[in-house]
């Protein structure tokens, strides 16, 4: 309970930071709207957890048992790990991270070269050609980037 309190007031420092910060900077009023509704949409889709620190008073093999057990379906959900080596799917869990996207982000541009693979957990992902035309959507458990892993693993 204490430790979601304090996520609490984290939250609520980090809401009034960007708010001073969008101030200062004289962010344009849509822009400001954009960035709170994704702090507040990355709160709700955390749980108002911040994983890192949850996960970092662990010891590092239990660490990664937990990273395992929380990844390993959505890991096995891509076709070409469905039958992976159990250390390779273990491996994959330990560099796997959460990251929440707002509706308008750009998770990868069309001719750049991606240094990150992208498993969909949930929501939907809009694809566009180089001309900003609609190709086609991605949503829970597709993926894309996957050129990016070898260069990681």
């Amino acid at each position: 309970l204490m430790l979601m309190d304090s996520f609490r007031v984290k939250h609520y420092s980090a809401s009034k930071r960007l708010d001073k910060y969008m101030g200062r900077h004289c962010f344009p009023t849509e822009l400001r709207f954009r960035a709170r509704k994704y702090l507040e949409s990355a709160w709700d889709k955390l749980g108002g957890l911040d994983e890192s620190q949850v996960l970092g008073v662990m010891s590092r093999g239990l660490r990664g048992t937990v990273r395992y057990e929380c990844s390993a379906f959505l890991i096995r959900s891509v076709p070409f790990f469905a039958h992976a080596p159990d250390s390779f799917v273990h491996r994959v869990a330990q560099i796997i991270k959460t990251d929440v996207f707002g509706a308008g982000d750009h998770l990868m541009v069309a001719g750049e070269y991606g240094m990150e693979m992208y498993l969909i957990k949930e929501g939907e992902a809009e694809v566009l050609d180089a001309d900003d035309n609609h190709v086609g959507v991605l949503g829970p458990r597709d993926f894309f980037g996957e050129n990016a892993l070898a260069s990681t693993l």
